[in-house]
């Protein structure tokens, strides 16, 4: 059931990172192809840099994401290590009360922003929208601190719920690094269409530019021809007015 309710998590944040992508990748469309102008005028460099922005902090917080799985992978791992040095033991063997020792230790010194990684759930911010949320929850890991550990049930009982927690910082890593993958395609993606669409306006502009010094030019040529001829017609009347009767 862990391991499903794992699945199940990793699928939602599949879904939600998935969802993001296809937003950045509609928006490629937009920019390409786009005949709506209000639409086209909407998505511009400026946009676009605010969603890279977006994006990289998304990256930022993978970074702090990841030593919080990482941090929890390594305490589990030795919690499952005294737990089954704890089930070669005898009951009344002074090392079962050292070895809970340890694992109480273990999961006391586990903490993430000042919460217990055992104690607590997390919602980890894994995308630039505010739905791209991902939940980390080890909190059956507290039955292992109330297990008695002269009860070999118990005890047995514990290792495989540490075991199982296992897994599913297994799978969380899995998920993460899927968000890595579809973060940077994001990032490349956006950079891509920002690069193409300030190159668009530096070249349009270059266009403007050369289209207003023809219309300048043209200008300039007419009223001068228009002088010339104006003049002529002036020096006309000039010289028919100096000629003898």
């Amino acid at each position: 059931m862990l391991s499903l309710n794992t699945n199940v998590n990793a699928i939602y944040a599949s879904q939600a990172l998935a969802q993001s992508t296809r937003k950045i990748e509609n928006l490629n469309k937009i920019i390409n192809q786009t005949a709506d102008a209000e639409t086209a005028v909407a998505v511009t460099p400026t946009f676009l840099t605010a969603a890279i922005n977006g994006t990289q902090f998304a990256q930022t917080n993978q970074v702090q994401n990841k030593l919080l799985v990482d941090d929890a992978d390594i305490a589990i791992k030795k919690i499952v290590s005294s737990l089954k040095i704890m089930t070669t033991l005898s009951p009344g063997d002074p090392d079962l009360e050292v070895q809970q020792s340890y694992i109480a230790a273990e999961m006391a010194a586990a903490n993430y922003n000042s919460m217990n990684l055992f104690n607590s759930d997390f919602n980890l911010q894994v995308g630039p929208n505010a739905n791209d949320k991902f939940q980390v929850s080890l909190t059956e890991m507290q039955d292992v601190l109330d297990q008695d550990p002269e009860n070999q049930a118990e005890v047995s009982a514990s290792l495989s719920k540490a075991m199982n927690a296992q897994s599913k910082i297994n799978g969380y890593k899995s998920v993460l690094g899927f968000v890595d993958d579809r973060l940077q395609a994001s990032l490349v993606l956006l950079r891509n269409n920002r690069e193409a669409m300030v190159k668009s306006a530096n070249d349009q502009a270059r266009a403007d530019l050369a289209k207003q010094g023809f219309i300048q030019q043209a200008a300039q040529l007419m009223l001068a021809q228009a002088n010339v001829s104006a003049q002529a017609v002036i020096e006309l009347i000039k010289s028919a007015a100096i000629a003898p009767a």
